[in-house]
This record gives C-alpha cells, structure tokens and sequence, in this order.
C-alpha cells in the first residue's frame, strides 16, 4: 500500500498526519517529553492500578553509559517522579512485570556484568515508589537478546529471545532462539535453546491462551550469499516444549518477525519488516495465520523510504493497532500508527513527530480503551539531533465510541485486568482503595452465582488471586467492594 498524504497540525510543534480514515480513529489526546539533557528513550510502558503509569527505559549519565531509567506519570501525563538505577556499564530496560509481593519486575539487557561485556538479562525488582529491592544478572559466556518476557500464574517468568554463541576465543558462532526461566524471586530456573544449522533470532514472544508460549522472529540462512532472513514462528506448550516451527519463505526479498498478537480464533497476527536484498524501501508486512501456524494472507504497508513497523495491540475498539515508525527524506522518523478493524480492513494511518526525528518502540492499551506510544523524540522537550528525550503520546477515540472500561461507580476505587488472561489456572488483579475501610472480592459466573469470596482484604494496595483448578472454562466477573463502591473486570479461563 502506497498511500497519499495529507498533512494536519494539531499544536504549535506537533505534526499528525492523517492517512486514508475508514472506521473509528483514534486521536491525541496530550504529549510529555521528558529525561535528561544527556538523553534519555522510553522502551515500555505499564498501567498502575491507580491508573497512573510507569516508563522504563534508558538515561545517559555521565561516563558515557546508558542507565536504567523509572518514570512515574499520572494518568494526565504528569511527571510525579523519576529513578535511576546505576551500573558499572549500559544497561537497556524492556519490560515491566507486577511482582507478586507488591511492586514490579523490570527486565533487560545490559553489559555490565560479565568481563568480556558480553549482553546479558538482568531483573530489578522495584517497590510501587520505584525504591530498588534487589537487582540479579543472568549472564555467561554468551551474548544474550531480550525479546519479550511473560509471566505465569505461578509468577514466575520466561524470559524470551536469542543466544549468540561464541567459542573459548570469543568469537561468534550461531544464533538459537532461548528460553530462560527465572522464579518469582529471581533465581534462574532452567535454560533451553532452539535452533538448526542456520541462526534463528527472535523478535518478540507472548504467552498463548493454551498457557503455552509463542515467539516470532526470523531464520538466516547460513552460507547465503545474501544472508536472506525469514520469517521464523515457534510455538510451545506449557513446559516450553517445541510443539512445532514455522518458516514463511521471503521468494527473494528479505524478512524478518517483529511482532506477534493471537487473535480470538486461537490464530495470531505477526508483524514484520520486508525489504529487497538492496535498497533502503523498507515496508511493513502484516501476515495473518491460523492457530496451526498456516498462513491465510499477507499485506504490506509503508512508503518509498525505510518504514518500520514494531508490533500489533487490541486497539479498544475491537480492532487493532499496528505501530512502529514511518521514514522520510533525509533520515527522518515519525510515530506511525495502523488501524484494522476485526475484519482485518486497514484504516486510519497516522503519523506524530516534528521536524527532526522521533522512533516509536512500544504501545498499551489502557483500561479505559486509550491507548499510550512510547519512545523517543529528537524535536521536543529540548532534545535535539544527538540527545533524545522520552516521548509519550496519549490516544484515545472521540467521546461518541463505545468504550470497553473497567466498570466502576466512581474514580475511588480501581482495579486492574487480570493477568494472565486468558489463564489456565490461575490469574491474579491488582485493586486501589484510597479509603481506609475493609475491601472484599467475589467471582461470579456469568449468570450472577458467586463461586469464591474474599473478605478483610487491606486497604489501598492489594493483589487477588484467583485460582481456576476446580472452575469449568468459561467466563467469569471479578469484583471488588469497599465502603459502597465497587469495581469489576472479566477473566477468562481456558483448558
């Protein structure tokens, strides 16, 4: 898709353009450049269950070294306050996990912590003011990619990506997809790779609605003159047993696995990137495949420069939201958004950047249907060509459309959707409770019978699990009560 543009500005600096509008758009709604004059870039956000959120990412500091950065906004995007975690080296955060005890896991790569500075994983485990309780390093002789972390009902987590091998002399030999197990309180579990004769690099990963785990990325083929990259889809099942691979031949052009959604239908959406063996016109490709892997269609989308697109999320709106960054002449990108609605129609195309260039690398979908971008800017907040600064834009739809909102009767209390959900087992959501008054839960079918009940739970912060061992599949509303007010959100529970 070649799409015409027409230009729109929104404020004084901010740029929107607006491609080909078909169904519901989203609009910004506001926009916070933050960090330090050195630089800073956001890599993931997480919703609090206040509603607030939380930024992760990297802030250069003096001594040439990239550091791991926590950022507190509210829900308005204000900037309540900012954390710096110091190592030895750089250190580059990708996650944001709640902690079973309170608190949050962040996850990364770093440097910092193997003689050769090979990268290896590396955990924070942080309190809700963003105090640091313990940090661990996985680490080895090996050079070790994050891609995608996620977490069981157990709270523990799978640490998801790729291996670069390399000999006794330091050189390197093969990559091979890996999976990494840590507890819920940090210690290293098990190890296991995946791979062939060829590398096998991996992009991004997700648990399944099976309880499984699902990572998309590419194969390059050894010895390949052209070193021609496809697109590599593993699928595992609960103990990250290889259930089968996937490979999706590029015929000529070169391609590579970026992002990965499942879809109701138990299939997936994967994101990639496609270009030819020589040039700069890199596109967007979009490939639809069923819940055996088995491709249905493919799209491209982009212009005639180096387009990237990062990954796929639920748009609140039915639909989705495809995002990465959109290339212009002379080196410049903008966030660019791609809507498509449950049909799997492409809409609205957007693009939000300035006169420089600024690089989107991580979306969320709220619980109130916005939706926050999260990345880099070179224009605003005083950055400029060489220092970045962190860029959120806030999207949301206009007041006409629907939304999917957590139910409550007012703002005093909140609770977050569950996670994992769909969940085999077990699932766990945080709640708020500003008053001091005792909090109770319920779970109910979806015919209004409650099954389990939770009384004197503690005011303001809390977590609840809910285990499904003894609960048929199906629907279920989780409920949280204090004082006369109350909040629900639904959990599925699959086998």
């Amino acid at each position: 898709m070649k799409p015409i543009i027409q230009t729109i500005i929104i404020a004084s600096e901010l740029v929107m353009l607006i491609i080909q509008p078909a169904h519901a758009q989203l609009d910004s709604i506001w926009s916070a450049a933050y960090g330090s004059p050195k630089g800073t870039i956001a890599q993931t956000a997480y919703q609090t269950p206040d509603g607030g959120l939380l930024v992760a990412g990297s802030e250069f500091v003096e001594g040439s070294n990239w550091e791991s950065n926590l950022v507190r906004f509210s829900a308005t995007g204000e900037l309540a306050w900012s954390v710096v975690y110091t190592a030895p080296f750089d250190d580059w955060p990708r996650v944001i996990l709640p902690w079973y005890n309170g608190g949050y896991m962040i996850f990364g790569e770093s440097t910092s912590y193997t003689a050769e500075h090979n990268t290896g994983i590396y955990a924070l485990c942080v309190a809700n003011d963003g105090d640091l309780r313990w940090s661990k390093a996985y680490t080895g002789s090996d050079e070790l990619d994050v891609a995608a972390v996620v977490m069981d009902e157990h709270y523990d987590y799978y640490v998801l990506g790729s291996v670069n091998h390399r000999n006794s002399e330091g050189a390197r030999l093969q990559f091979d997809a890996r999976i990494t197990k840590i507890s819920a309180d940090g210690d290293s579990l098990w190890t296991r790779d995946f791979g062939n004769e060829d590398d096998n690099i991996m992009k991004d990963g997700i648990r399944t609605c099976d309880g499984g785990i699902a990572m998309v990325g590419y194969e390059q083929i050894r010895g390949d003159t052209m070193d021609t990259q496809q697109i590599e889809f593993l699928k595992f099942d609960r103990e990250a047993n290889l259930q089968w691979r996937k490979i999706y031949p590029s015929y000529g052009a070169h391609q590579s696995g970026t992002g990965l959604l499942q879809l109701e239908d138990g299939g997936y959406l994967i994101i990639a990137k496609t270009w030819p063996g020589t040039g700069y016109n890199i596109d967007g490709l979009i490939l639809r495949v069923d819940a055996n892997g088995d491709s249905l269609f493919s799209t491209t989308v982009g212009g005639e420069g180096p387009d990237y697109i990062e990954s796929v999320i639920h748009d609140g709106n039915g639909g989705y939201l495809i995002y990465g960054y959109y290339g212009w002449e002379l080196g410049r990108f903008d966030y660019w958004t791609i809507q498509m609605n449950a049909d799997f129609e492409l809409g609205s195309e957007k693009m939000y950047g300035g006169f420089r260039h600024e690089m989107l690398h991580d979306a969320l979908l709220l619980r109130d249907g916005s939706i926050i971008l999260a990345g880099q800017t070179h224009t605003f907040g005083g950055a400029d060509v060489f220092h970045p600064r962190g860029w959120l834009v806030r999207m949301g739809y206009p007041q006409s459309v629907d939304q999917p909102t957590v139910k409550r009767n007012n703002g005093a209390l909140a609770l977050t959707s569950a996670y994992p959900n769909p969940f085999n087992s077990a699932t766990s959501a945080d709640y708020t409770s500003p008053l001091d008054a005792p909090v109770t839960a319920t779970l109910v079918d979806i015919s209004g019978r409650e099954l389990t009940s939770w009384t004197g739970l503690q005011a303001g912060q809390g977590r609840i699990v809910v285990n499904g061992s003894n609960l048929p599949a199906g629907e279920y509303w989780l409920k949280v009560d204090q004082d006369g007010r109350s909040a629900t959100t639904k959990v599925v529970l699959v086998r």
